[in-house]
């Protein structure tokens, strides 16, 4: 995509760490495949949400990860065997805690935004 100047550098570079996974689901919520991308005539509009949301980094997250109702049969990320920091062996896993399961923190990135969004704007009767 950088190469076909669809992305500028600065996003290229945040995208280009994320897992295969993460990229392309990034490209296909913006409605990007593998059979389509040569015909793409216009830049991707990839924002720091939909990063944020790919990363899994908890320290980031945007909702709070010791909330274990925001999603009952994942729980809290506190316990989660897919958090880096819960039996680290190192200080650093800790410090900077990352979810391996980016569907799921993504997931939850989804679920706290719609929480969010009801609070805002609370349907008027």
């Amino acid at each position: 995509m950088f190469y076909k100047n669809l992305l500028p550098v600065s996003i290229a570079l945040k995208v280009a760490i994320l897992p295969a996974e993460s990229q392309k689901e990034l490209l296909e919520d913006e409605g990007i495949d593998d059979d389509n991308v040569n015909g793409w005539g216009r830049n991707i509009g990839i924002n720091e949400y939909q990063l944020r949301r790919s990363t899994g980094k908890l320290n980031n997250a945007p909702f709070d990860t010791k909330d274990a109702l925001l999603d009952k049969k994942m729980g809290a990320c506190t316990t989660c065997p897919f958090n880096s920091a819960v039996g680290a062996l190192f200080p650093e896993d800790e410090q900077t805690p990352t979810c391996s399961n980016v569907t799921c923190f993504a997931h939850k990135c989804d679920l706290n935004f719609e929480a969010q969004l009801k609070v805002a704007l609370p349907l008027s009767h």
